[in-house]
């Protein structure tokens, strides 16, 4: 376990492959953030983790940004498993995902600021969570279960009721 402040964080819960990935993926510090089941495990250890999904209030060029993937990771193969708007995943020597998204809206949480990359703090991931129901897997329904045992659901709710217009308002 690391301490970033009094943020502790459960490097353990990522196996040799992924924590030997994590000193190339400080490139990404500056423009993208953990978040997802990752960050979450990373700061309560409720499991194993083996993607990584960062996220970009800013909107990317796919082309540019497949082009800096491939550069960075040239000592692995690269697989794109998804190339559409807003959205770029690619798997790493058959075993590591990585996920790169834009959402339409900033946090509103303070980001947690590790020496790899930023990571969200559990209250921006468990609107997140809540947001993700509409295409959950099992892991998603792990997650909001150890959210929901750290957090009162009545701060969940409001804290989606912020975000979900704008998802709704892009969907309409």
């Amino acid at each position: 376990m690391k301490n970033f402040g009094d943020n502790k964080l459960h490097f353990e819960v990522l196996d040799v492959k992924r924590r030997n990935l994590l000193d190339k993926l400080i490139v990404f510090k500056e423009d993208f953030y953990l978040a997802g089941g990752t960050a979450l495990a990373l700061q309560i250890g409720h499991r194993i983790s083996v993607d990584f999904d960062f996220f970009t209030s800013e909107p990317f060029d796919n082309e540019k940004f497949l082009t800096q993937i491939e550069n960075i990771f040239l000592d692995n193969s690269v697989a794109i498993i998804q190339n559409e708007k807003d959205t770029i995943t690619i798997l790493l020597d058959n075993e590591v995902k990585l996920s790169f998204f834009h959402l339409p809206y900033s946090n509103l949480y303070p980001l947690i600021a590790t020496e790899y990359f930023y990571i969200a703090q559990i209250k921006e991931i468990r609107i997140m969570k809540l947001l993700a129901l509409f295409r959950a897997t099992f892991k998603d329904y792990v997650d909001i279960y150890f959210i929901l045992k750290q957090l009162d659901l009545s701060v969940l709710i409001e804290g989606a009721k912020k975000n979900i217009p704008i998802l709704l308002k892009q969907c309409i």
